[in-house]
């Protein structure tokens, strides 16, 4: 037997239904517009943490800068470079990097080593730190250039675990019988004068921890760009002393420098590192 639904009851189911599939509707509107704010809010963090560390990270590889054949390597004195971006050679060729151009320049001067670059962008001192002794078991460097804190300090990186990493960097060294030249940096002052005078200090503290001169220094001159060093170990206190500050020098990030200074940042090491040379 047909049942037939009154004409009343009829017009009301589909009201009825109607209904449901706007509020259906609504809520999968509601839904969807929640699943793409949460998307955009993973992206600004991510976006947000990149631009914290000043540098995207890479892969991790040590980078091999002589031409020299491999077998004839491992006759040659090496230079370990341990750094991040400014080492890396961010936004440049790397060839055009001050890496590339210091091996250059020591084949010109006659100078027998050859450079390893394990340097990695987003680098911190920690990081360096757990990479340091396979690398140095690897390379057995005579010299290792320390170029790191720079992202420990844009991060607001505990001043006293910076300079302990540093210590202990050094200290590793100096058990491979590996010098170090020790690259300062400095920050921004927007993370207060009792923050970024302390982190430029932590390099000259360190140095002068480890010299057997104890070399007189003031710390509390922050454009005192002076060498100081011993036999085993030397510092440079600003890597970027007169290009951080110059425009034409920097990309437009503020924080890299532009190919045309990476000559500039290799003449401002170089008089710090020949006499660990020799």
């Amino acid at each position: 037997m047909l049942h037939f639904i009154p004409t009343r009851q009829k017009n009301r189911i589909p009201s009825a239904y109607s209904q449901f599939t706007s509020l259906m509707c609504d809520w999968m509107t509601l839904r969807t517009l929640a699943l793409a704010a949460s998307l955009l809010l993973c992206l600004t963090l991510a976006n947000f943490t990149s631009a914290l560390s000043a540098e995207p990270s890479v892969q991790n590889k040590s980078l091999t800068v002589s031409a020299a054949s491999p077998e004839s390597l491992s006759k040659i004195p090496s230079i370990l470079v341990l750094g991040d971006s400014l080492s890396a050679g961010y936004g440049i060729d790397i060839k055009q990097g001050w890496v590339s151009l210091l091996q250059k320049r020591l084949q010109a001067r006659h100078y027998n080593y050859h450079v390893v670059n394990a340097s990695i962008s987003g680098e911190t001192t920690s990081g360096g730190l757990r990479r340091l002794p396979a690398a140095l078991k690897r390379w057995t460097p005579a010299i290792v250039i320390v170029e790191l804190g720079g992202n420990d300090g844009l991060r607001g990186t505990p001043l006293n675990l910076i300079k302990k990493n540093l210590s202990e960097i050094v200290e590793l060294n100096q058990q491979y019988a590996a010098k170090t030249l020790l690259l300062g940096m400095q920050i921004p002052p927007n993370y207060g004068p009792r923050y970024t005078k302390q982190f430029f200090a932590n390099y000259a503290d360190i140095v002068a921890e480890f010299s057997d001169s104890h070399q007189d220094k003031d710390t509390g001159n922050d454009k005192d760009n002076s060498v100081k060093s011993n036999a085993e170990i030397a510092l440079l206190p600003f890597f970027l002393d007169g290009i951080a500050t110059d425009p034409n020098k920097m990309q437009a990030d503020g924080i890299h420098p532009k190919a045309n200074a990476q000559a500039q940042m290799l003449d401002l090491l170089w008089p710090v590192l020949e006499p660990l040379l020799k």
